[in-house]
């Protein structure tokens, strides 16, 4: 069995989180710019989410439009939600209680 997940078991940083983590600041200030300007939110997003702002990075404008397209397609409630759920939802406990191998690929 392999485990792919999109998030990591805690985002929010705390002393059980096994990645860096981010403060619940950041949750906050996803929320409210979903709120503010959801366009703009995306477009903003789209840069950090390829490592466009990483040095040497070769990020496309088209594929950050089409993760802006792809974005804006879903709707407010669900994105909200889902920035909630990424950011508050603990699944330590559900990675330990599985009983296969899990083999964690990270890039």
């Amino acid at each position: 069995m392999v485990l792919l997940s999109a998030i990591p078991p805690l985002m929010l940083k705390n002393g059980r989180t096994i990645l860096r983590g981010f403060q619940w600041s950041r949750s906050i200030r996803f929320r409210a710019g979903l709120l503010a300007d959801r366009s703009q939110f995306y477009m903003d997003l789209a840069y950090p989410f390829f490592g466009a702002n990483r040095e040497g990075s070769n990020v496309s404008q088209g594929a950050r439009n089409a993760f802006w397209l792809m974005s804006m397609t879903v709707g407010i409630k669900g994105a909200y939600v889902c920035v909630k759920a990424f950011s508050e939802t603990d699944l330590t406990d559900d990675l330990r209680r599985s009983t296969s191998y899990a083999d964690l690929a990270r890039r």
